[in-house]
């Protein structure tokens, strides 16, 4: 599942099957709340219709990103029931508050038990955040 973000004056996309968390500028954000998997290797039509005040080229531009990054599996990816969160690389969550309201979000649907990795140096501190905030919502991380 794809979730997305505004916060600290920045946008993202945070995948819970990959982990990635991908800081995006305005329009390919605005595209990742839109879009719905399997990704197409066209931009949609409809997409293309909620977006015609921008010019052509920038929303070709924005979807090959967002493509490029559902291809090589950080956004889009399949999901297999685990929430992950990357905490260190390229795609690592940024900032513990920023974890916060992702993993809060990633939490609150589903079960009351929620399948969890975090990957990565520092993994041991994300996972009992993940266990604090599993436990406020009322759910056990598994």
């Amino acid at each position: 599942m794809v979730y997305t973000l505004k916060l600290e004056g920045k946008k993202y996309a945070y995948d819970t099957a990959s982990g990635a968390v991908v800081a995006l500028p305005s329009l390919p954000f605005k595209m990742v709340e839109a879009l719905e998997p399997p990704i197409e290797p066209v931009c949609p039509t409809s997409l293309r219709y909620e977006l015609a005040k921008y010019d052509f080229s920038d929303v070709e531009a924005a979807y090959d990103t967002i493509l490029e990054y559902a291809e090589s599996g950080l956004l889009y990816k399949e999901d297999d029931g685990v929430i992950r969160i990357m905490t260190d690389g390229e795609y690592a969550c940024p900032s513990e508050r920023i974890a916060t309201e992702l993993l809060t979000k990633a939490f609150s649907t589903g079960s009351a038990s929620v399948s969890f990795e975090a990957i990565g140096e520092g993994a041991d501190k994300t996972l009992t955040l993940a266990q604090g905030i599993a436990k406020s919502l009322g759910k056990e991380v598994a």
